[in-house]
């Protein structure tokens, strides 16, 4: 598998029993890969930290590629995530508003972010 050095977040040497000569197990810890280019971005299981960097830089590619709003998926949980992203859009020099979803759509779940122009 190829890794992008600048995604390696840590390199692990493993303490693992030795097998028929084979060396010790290494592991390779990784950034999760670049969001895929669209209107939307899934964060559920993020921390609020994490999340927002995930986001910020999804708002940069999105609007660069001229998008008037995006979907932002952060479910309902226990509304921790849906709060820190919406006090980070609502100084984002990006966003001009911040919703909920339709009800239909996924309601509270989801955070509509309509970009400035």
């Amino acid at each position: 598998m190829k890794v992008a050095l600048a995604d390696i977040t840590a390199v692990v040497a493993e303490d693992l029993p030795r097998k028929r000569g084979l060396p010790q197990g290494v592991t390779v810890r990784t950034q999760p890969p670049e969001e895929p280019a669209g209107e939307e971005i899934n964060v559920i299981g993020c921390t609020v930290e994490e999340a927002t960097r995930r986001v910020d830089k999804f708002l940069d590619r999105a609007a660069l590629a001229s998008s008037s709003q995006v979907r932002i998926i952060h479910g309902h949980g226990t509304g921790a995530l849906r709060r820190g992203l919406a006090e980070f859009l609502k100084t984002h020099p990006l966003v001009e508003t911040i919703r909920s979803e339709a009800e239909d759509r996924g309601g509270a779940a989801i955070t509509i972010a309509e970009l400035k122009e």
